[in-house]
């Protein structure tokens, strides 16, 4: 124990670390390591580790406060604790060339800290796998290159902390198979994705800010149970300027995923091929929330049940905007079809659709509802509608068709639309058509 972190200064060149705390046989360590300074060539800064001896326990209360520690060398991490219980610490500052800044098992707490962790591919955070119940309150961590927080364990509490990952591929705070966590009043900045949840259940999110290069948030896997609330999501083109998409939120991978964003402002801006408020291509999100880009939906879309036209129906305010329908004709060439939104009103489309595999909602939209018409589509175009010679019916229980008056045909877009449509009935046609 020092009394000044910058009068007190254990400075090691040679591969050993700074200072190393190994265990007995006692169940508690009860070390203190306090004001000053500890500099590394090859070695972690401090390092806990379980002793070699047969009964040796884990090393267990440790205080670590008002500390500054910078670990140089290769995979060097500035705390190091793969073995160890109820660490403490508070008010540090800690620079890593090529390692992890802060490696941490069960039970730590991290408060007041400022972690800047150099190496390719090295968090700010990480630690043991199995690693539970950690917190990092009212710290700022970075990584150049890798994620910022990537935590080992459950029942995780990050809160008022800044993170931040630029570099390639890194992603500002990573769970991975973690679950019962909570990030409270956090702003989190990464190259891929501010927050990136995989295989992550009852994860919950308030009042952040979350700023992704690819994907400001997303959630793949069999995440489950997912909740952001009251917070800002931005997909920011401008990190590392993507060119294929940009997106506020995404969810894809898994239809057992589900995630709730609840009273967010969801934005992304930039210059790629699609800038997306939200992305959903797998599993269910519930958005409650406002949304300033347009939202894609690839999952949850279900084809037709014949080739026929669309539409959609508003339930709010809308402006005058349209919902745009990617999918297949009959022939299977990709066609969209954009249909305006008018005030609780349905409005037909343009275009009859053997497939959909897209449908882009504008920002800014009530609840809207993609719906089906009475207009059929033939397979190839007529020029003249009188060029639709004949129409047949069959109702759901007869074997056979019954001739009937055609309602309407409509030349441009080759279809007949009929007047009413019962459940299991089967349509016909004789028409002179263009191959």
């Amino acid at each position: 124990m020092g009394v000044d972190r910058d009068a007190v200064i254990i400075d090691v060149s040679t591969n050993d670390h700074g200072i190393e705390i190994t265990s007995g046989d006692e169940d508690s360590r009860d070390n203190s390591i306090r004001n000053l300074t500890i500099k590394t060539t090859n070695g972690d800064g401090i390092k806990i580790t379980e002793g070699t001896g047969e009964n040796d326990e884990i090393p267990k209360n440790i205080v670590i406060e008002n500390v500054t520690i910078s670990a140089s060398g290769s995979n060097a991490v500035g705390i190091n604790g793969p073995d160890s219980d109820t660490v403490q610490v508070t008010n540090c500052s800690m620079t890593t060339g090529n390692g992890v800044g802060i490696f941490v098992d069960e039970n730590w707490s991290i408060r007041d800290t400022t972690v800047n962790a150099v190496g390719s591919g090295k968090e700010g955070v990480g630690g043991t796998s199995g690693g539970d119940a950690a917190r990092l309150t009212n710290c700022n961590i970075a990584s150049a290159g890798g994620d910022g927080i990537k935590p080992s364990g459950n029942e995780w509490t990050i809160e008022a902390t800044q993170v931040e990952a630029p570099g390639s591929g890194g992603a500002g705070i990573n769970f991975i198979g973690r679950n019962d966590v909570q990030i409270i009043d956090c702003e989190s900045m990464g190259y891929s994705a501010a927050l990136s949840v995989d295989d992550s259940d009852r994860l919950q999110a308030r009042g952040c800010k979350f700023r992704g290069g690819d994907n400001a948030v997303s959630v793949t896997g069999d995440s489950q149970d997912v909740l952001v609330q009251d917070s800002f999501i931005f997909g920011d083109w401008s990190i590392h300027q993507p060119t294929s998409r940009i997106t506020g939120v995404l969810t894809a991978d898994s239809t057992n995923l589900t995630a709730v964003f609840q009273g967010c402002k969801i934005q992304a801006i930039g210059s790629p091929d699609e800038v997306l408020g939200v992305f959903l291509d797998g599993g269910t999100l519930v958005v409650t929330t406002f949304i300033t880009s347009p939202t894609v939906y690839r999952a949850h879309i279900d084809n037709p049940d014949v080739y026929r036209v669309l539409s959609t129906t508003s339930n709010g305010s809308d402006l005058p905007q349209a919902v745009h329908v990617v999918g297949a004709n009959w022939a299977g060439d990709q066609i969209t079809d954009s249909i305006p939104l008018q005030n609780h009103a349905t409005r037909r489309g343009e275009k009859a659709f053997k497939t959909v595999t897209k449908i882009i909602v504008p920002p800014g939209t009530g609840a809207i509802s993609i719906g089906t018409t009475n207009e059929l589509g033939l397979y190839y175009p007529i020029p003249d509608p009188g060029d639709v010679l004949q129409q047949g019916r069959k109702s759901s229980r007869a074997t056979s068709y019954t001739l009937e008056g055609i309602f309407m045909v409509h030349t441009r877009r080759a279809t007949v639309e009929v007047e009413t449509i019962n459940a299991g009935d089967s349509f016909e046609w004789n028409y002179l058509a263009t191959k």
